[in-house]
């Protein structure tokens, strides 16, 4: 018998081509507003609206047709990992916007229980969201080295939810296009733990 002792459970929807406008239209709006900045890393990093990770975009702009959509995506994906629906909170939400030359180094969102990522403009050959393989040890293997980091090339529509402690990077953008996504960071509701 084989068992999957530490699986990595990561979900991938697109939008539905009905709402897809609508939820586009919502961080349209957002975007005129927005100043986006990557001044406290050097400048082939990603550019941010936010850099203090203070910022709730989605809730700030009032976005209906997103959060119902990063609600379904999270009911299904709680259902399938944790075997029930569990109550969550959005709890941060930024937009982050790759010129080209530009990456995101590898990082995680450690503090919070799953993190996401909506992909709001991309041109599809600007760069891959690369999960890193979250056992660094196979690495010395010559029996388990064949176990490599995974991209995702997302479209316009995609949405992402992945554990916040897996460590993620945004490939290099060789393209003109800038690649455009909202992240946000998720925690799950803990009654058991709050009482």
């Amino acid at each position: 018998m084989i068992k999957y002792i530490y699986p990595t459970t990561i979900a991938q929807n697109d939008a539905d081509n009905s709402e897809l406008p609508i939820i586009q239209g919502e961080i349209d709006r957002a975007c005129k507003e927005l100043i986006f900045t990557n001044e406290p890393w050097h400048p082939g990093h990603l550019q941010v609206s936010d850099t203090n990770g203070n910022s709730n975009i989605i809730k700030e702009y009032n976005m209906p047709y997103l959060t119902r959509y990063i609600n379904t995506c999270m009911n299904e994906y709680t259902q399938h990992v944790m075997g029930h629906f569990m109550k969550f909170d959005i709890c941060q939400s930024w937009i982050t916007k790759t010129s080209e030359g530009q990456v995101a180094a590898s990082h995680n969102h450690g503090q919070f229980d799953i993190a996401g990522v909506y992909y709001y403009k991309t041109n599809m050959k600007d760069g891959a969201i690369k999960f890193s393989n979250p056992c660094s040890g196979a690495q010395a293997s010559r029996a388990w080295m064949q176990i490599h980091d995974v991209r995702i090339q997302p479209k316009v529509g995609t949405l992402i939810l992945f554990p916040a402690w897996l460590d993620h990077s945004v490939d290099l953008n060789n393209t003109k296009d800038d690649r455009m996504s909202m992240a946000f960071n998720i925690n799950i509701d803990r009654p058991i733990y709050n009482n």
